[in-house]
């Protein structure tokens, strides 16, 4: 007799019973985490400097109740997860790693990362040349 083995949900699908507007978001997160993920993740392992704490950080970014913006560009979408991130971790970070993880893994222009970290634009670009000629 062979063993019995649960039916498995497939990746983009959403448990039974869940309300319609979270099974959308759901969806979406998953499409965004399929898109951003890794990218996603080596930011926040580069703001929080914890794996778990990073991980935890992709999570709720992803997750957001009030980040429904399908409509956004991929490009777009990114910018505003990796703000997310960066709130969430801004705590625990050094200002030369988020400007450089801002730009390299998070899609911002480094005159985005400079206002978001609260920069002058000409202070980021002299910083990232900095960063970068060490790298």
């Amino acid at each position: 007799m062979a063993p019995h083995i649960p039916d498995q949900l497939p990746r983009d699908s959403v448990p039974r019973g869940v309300p319609e507007v979270r099974r959308v978001r759901a969806r979406e997160a998953l499409v965004d985490y399929d898109r951003h993920g890794d990218a996603l993740f080596s930011l926040a392992l580069l703001l929080c400097r914890d794996a778990d704490r990073a991980a935890d950080a992709v999570v709720a970014a992803l997750t957001r109740a009030d980040l429904t913006t399908s409509a956004l560009s991929p490009d777009v979408k990114r910018q505003h997860l990796a703000a997310d991130l960066w709130n969430r971790c801004a705590g625990v970070s050094q200002q030369d790693q988020a400007l450089l993880g801002l730009v390299v893994f998070g899609g911002h222009t480094y005159g985005q990362a400079a206002a978001l970290i609260g920069l002058p634009a000409s202070s980021a670009a002299g910083r990232l040349r900095t960063l970068l000629h060490r790298a």
